[in-house]
This record gives structure tokens, C-alpha cells and sequence, in this order.
């Protein structure tokens, strides 16, 4: 496939530029528990290889195959495609000091994150045939704000985002041209995604339901075209399941009980804590139905979302028509975003912290907004007689400008993105940094205006920021856990620092007349929102 010199060039500098940018995001509080499985995962792993070498390994390592618990404990319900390589190299080269640690562990997000942007630029090419095409839609994949921040430090859902936009592109290689080693490779991108999390183990078996239907509607049923689309179904199926198993280490024991263990967990996943959701608070195991159509339409962009029910809407009148490999495999990409929705609607899965646990789904999105904007130009060009490239100059400007915009002001904060449809201060209705690193300036600001060399800091979540600060500011800080906001709290430390997550609108609108938050001294303010304060306690 022929690729343009200067796409080459655009993406190498993209990917230099993220690395770069990198290390101005803080920690999110999920980092913190990821690192300790993977280390658990490198102990486990470690003693399977080698046994008598692995000695005085400490307690909290231990336990990679227990299922118990939420948080850093039942470490192996989670794949290890990420979380071993990042404790491999921190055990190698970072082992002493955390904020390098952190920091590696940021770049390699990055690298996952761009791997899947390249994924999506070669199916997209693979689908829409030009290179000029692929590079618009892949324009709606890496230009979503929110994700684009994420992809830098989530160690989890952008991983697995990542992973599925790598896959589609094999996929599609294979249900084209029906080559037993594009099957092959497909069967190693999907083993990949599930073993990053279980909940992609529906798509080998959609790609598999429609490369039937395309068998049984394109009349590919008979003599040895049949028996070929079966063995590479088979090769696929095989492939997949091979991978999932050699890289996830918990299932190289019991293997069908452990598999099925973690499927009954994570369909139900044990959270008990509540979503802040239309300006009240729910549990994440009592979420609306509705929940991940609102989260995904107040924090795309508005263009976005239309291009995508354009897309959308030309799929479902296509279906009228003569059915082709094409209709069918926009079929396949449709229920690649259905049935994973669907499903968490009817099995009632537990749902927090917006939807980033459907991350996963974006690419699927993203395709369909590319199918809209394709067709909105045809539209154009055919009722105004506007030259193609002209149509595609002034919508993308439309479309992504304000994205580019938004991805620039926001800088590190991108990951509180709303579109205006949340309303003017998005935070009296939804969780804003519900993850917590936005604590990483509120430490920074106070122990840039504060000399003294020991200094007590009360706060919530966002410990892990401490992390990222040089060693001789970290022994100044003196953290102090602290769950709500009470007067004789207060009398324990010097400052107060927040994200409101909890005390949402409460502490966060009415407070600001009751002690501390009549003291604030710094805070951090994105379009309408104050995602941190810190308060000066007297």
C-alpha cells in the first residue's frame, strides 16, 4: 500500500509531539492500581519461567490469581498486555525513582494510543480507497478531545481502545480478500483486545456471524470457495483463543474455570460507589439505561455526532438496497456498537465515571462520522456543483476546528471536555476530573507559594500526583487522607485540596461562604467549571 511521503512525515512528527507533550499530565487515581498488577502479573509470571530464582518478593505482590476483592487486589481478572511491559521496564530501568516510573508509563500509553491511530488511518484507507479519504476520517479518531487526553494516561480503556482500532484493519483485509493469513493476523489483533479485556469477546464471533451472512447472501456456499471461508473461519477462531490464552498468564491454570470466572465478574463488575448523573447521585450498579447514550453525546463534539447519525442514516437506507460486501461489512461495523451497548443496557452492568469503560466503541463511531461527511459532500457537490476539494476545505474547517481548539485551550485538562450540550457549567450536572489529575497543579501551585519545609495537605483522591514531583518537594508535602470536608478535619493541615468529586453541586456551588471554601487561593478553571480548588485553612 503507497502512502504519501509527507503522511509519513505528519505522523512521525504527531507521534514525536505526543511523547513531548506527555509528561504535562498528572496521574490519574487508576495508574496507581494498575502499576501494582502489573507487578503482580511480572512476580506471577516470573515464578512460573523461573522459580527458584524469584526470592523475598513482598506480600502485597503476591495473589495475581486471586479473584477477590476490587481495586489492586484480583490483579488477574485484567489482561496484562500493557501492565507487564510497563513493570518489566520500571523493574530494569526505573525502579528507584516513581516519577520516571510514571512518566515511562505515560509515553508508553502514547505509543499504544498512536499504534491504534495508525490501525485506524490503514482501515480507513483499506475502506474509503484514497489516502486523502483515510486522512479525513481518521481526523474524527484522533480530534475527540476527551479520548486524545486520555490516550496518555489511561492505562486501561484507551489501551483496549487502542487495540480494537488496530484489529479493524486486518478484519477487514480478511473479510475482503479472504486470505487464510489475513485471517491469521485478525485472529492475533482480537486475541490481543480481549486479553486486554473480556468484554471484546463478541467481536471473533460478529466478524464470524457476518462473514456467514456475507457467505450465505452472496450465494459463496458452495464446492471449495465453501470449505476455504470455512478453514480460515476456523484458523480465526483458533488463532484468537490461542493468543488470549498466552497472554493472559491467569488462564495458563484451570483455563475454562478461570476464563469463566473473570466473564461473571466484569459483567457485574464490584464497585459500589455512585455516579454523579444529571445533578444526583446514583449507584454505578443502578445506572439509566440511557447513561452511555447521554455521556457520548455531551462529550463529542456537536459536527461529530451529526456526521454520525448521517452516517448512520445512509447505512439504513442501504440496506434497502441490493445487498454487497460492502453493506454487509457496514453491518458488521454497525453491531460493533450495538451489541456492546446492548448488552450492558440488558445485563444492567455496573457503569462509572462517564464512559470510558465503552471507549472501545469509538472506533466503530468514528467510521460512521467519515461515512456522513463523505456523503454530505457528494450531496453538495451534486446540488451546488462545488468542486470536491473545495466541499471538503470548508467542512473540515467547520468540523474540526473547534476540536483542534478546544484540544489546545484545554491543554492538560483535555480529559473534561464537554460540548455545549451539557450546559454552561457542565459540573452542576456531571462528574468533571473525576479521575484526579488536575491534583498534580494544586500540589505544584502550593508548593510553588508556600516555603516552608514541611507543609500538611488534606485531600480526597489524587495522591499519586505526589509521584511527579522532584524529591526534595515531595518530603515537603505532607499528605493527610481526608474524606469530607468537617471543621475538625480542618484543624490537621494547612491546605485543603479538591476536585469535588463526592460533593457534588453541594460543596462545589453553595459552600462558598463556609470554611474553607472561603478561602480559596487557587483553582483551576476550564470553560465554566472548576475541576480543582485548593483552600487556605486557618
Amino acid at each position: 500500500m503507497k502512502i504519501n511521503k509527507y503522511y509519513i512525515v505528519l505522523a512521525i512528527s504527531i507521534f514525536v509531539f505526543g511523547l513531548e507533550i506527555s509528561e504535562d499530565y498528572g496521574i490519574s487515581w487508576d495508574e496507581g492500581i494498575q502499576r501494582i498488577r502489573g507487578q503482580k502479573a511480572l512476580v506471577y509470571v516470573a515464578n512460573k519461567l523461573s522459580p527458584s530464582n524469584i526470592k523475598n518478593i513482598p506480600n502485597t505482590l503476591q495473589g495475581y490469581n486471586k479473584f477477590e476483592g476490587s481495586g489492586k487486589y484480583g490483579a488477574g481478572r485484567y489482561g496484562a498486555i500493557f501492565d507487564l511491559p510497563t513493570a518489566f521496564i520500571e523493574e530494569l530501568f526505573f525502579s528507584d525513582d516513581l516519577r520516571q516510573a510514571y512518566l515511562m508509563r505515560h509515553k508508553i500509553n502514547w505509543l499504544f494510543y498512536f499504534a491504534g491511530i495508525i490501525g485506524f488511518f490503514f482501515f480507513s484507507k483499506l475502506v474509503f480507497k484514497t489516502n486523502k479519504k483515510a486522512a479525513l476520517a481518521t481526523l474524527f479518531y484522533i480530534l475527540h478531545p476527551r479520548l486524545l487526553a486520555h490516550g496518555f494516561f489511561n492505562p486501561k480503556d484507551s489501551i483496549l481502545q487502542a487495540s480494537v482500532a488496530l484489529s479493524l484493519y486486518p478484519l477487514g483485509k480478511a473479510y475482503f480478500e479472504k486470505n487464510w493469513k489475513w485471517f491469521l493476523i485478525a485472529g492475533l489483533a482480537v486475541g490481543l483486545s480481549i486479553s486486554t479485556r473480556i468484554v471484546t469477546l463478541y467481536i471473533p464471533f460478529l466478524f464470524v456471524c457476518f462473514c456467514i451472512l456475507k457467505i450465505l447472501l452472496l450465494k459463496e456456499n458452495a464446492g471449495v470457495m465453501f470449505r476455504k471461508n470455512m478453514l480460515n473461519m476456523i484458523i480465526f477462531l483458533i488463532m484468537t483463543f490461542s493468543i488470549v490464552y498466552l497472554t493472559w498468564p491467569i488462564l495458563w491454570e484451570d483455563t475454562v474455570h478461570n476464563f469463566l470466572k473473570i466473564l461473571s465478574i466484569m459483567k457485574q463488575y464490584p464497585w459500589a460507589g455512585n455516579n454523579f448523573f444529571f445533578g444526583e447521585y446514583i449507584r454505578a450498579r443502578d445506572v439509566d439505561w440511557y447513561y452511555i447514550f447521554v455521556w457520548v453525546g455531551i462529550t463529542t463534539p456537536v459536527f461529530f455526532l451529526i456526521l454520525w447519525g448521517l452516517g448512520i442514516g445512509v447505512f439504513l437506507k442501504s440496506l434497502f438496497n441490493k445487498w454487497n460486501e460492502n453493506n454487509i461489512f457496514n453491518g458488521f461495523m454497525f453491531a460493533g456498537f450495538i451489541v456492546p451497548v446492548s448488552a450492558v443496557i440488558l445485563l444492567k452492568s455496573t457503569l462509572y465515571d462517564s464512559w470510558r469503560h465503552m471507549f472501545f466503541i469509538y472506533p466503530f463511531l468514528a467510521y460512521f462520522m467519515a461515512k456522513g461527511l463523505f456523503f454530505l459532500s457528494k450531496v453538495i457537490n451534486n446540488k451546488l456543483n462545488i468542486e470536491k476539494r473545495t466541499i471538503i476545505i470548508i467542512l473540515g474547517v467547520l468540523i474540526f476546528s473547534t476540536p483542534v481548539y478546544s484540544i489546545i485551550r484545554m491543554h492538560p485538562y483535555q480529559q473534561v471536555y464537554f460540548n455545549s450540550l451539557a450546559g454552561k457549567d457542565p459540573m452542576l450536572n456531571f462528574e468533571g476530573d473525576y479521575l484526579g489529575l488536575s491534583y498534580r497543579r494544586g500540589f505544584e501551585w502550593i508548593l510553588e507559594n508556600d516555603d516552608r519545609d514541611t507543609i500538611k495537605v488534606l485531600s480526597t483522591i489524587g495522591w499519586g500526583n505526589r509521584h511527579l514531583l522532584l524529591n526534595h518537594d515531595r518530603k515537603r508535602l505532607q499528605l493527610i487522607k481526608h474524606d469530607l470536608p468537617r471543621k475538625s478535619a480542618f484543624r490537621e493541615g494547612d491546605y485543603y485540596v479538591t476536585n469535588f468529586r463526592g460533593y457534588q453541586p453541594d460543596w462545589y456551588q453553595n459552600a462558598t461562604n463556609i470554611p474553607p471554601f472561603d478561602n480559596e487561593v487557587f483553582s483551576i478553571n476550564i470553560r465554566g467549571m472548576k475541576i480543582l480548588g485548593v483552600y487556605k485553612l486557618r
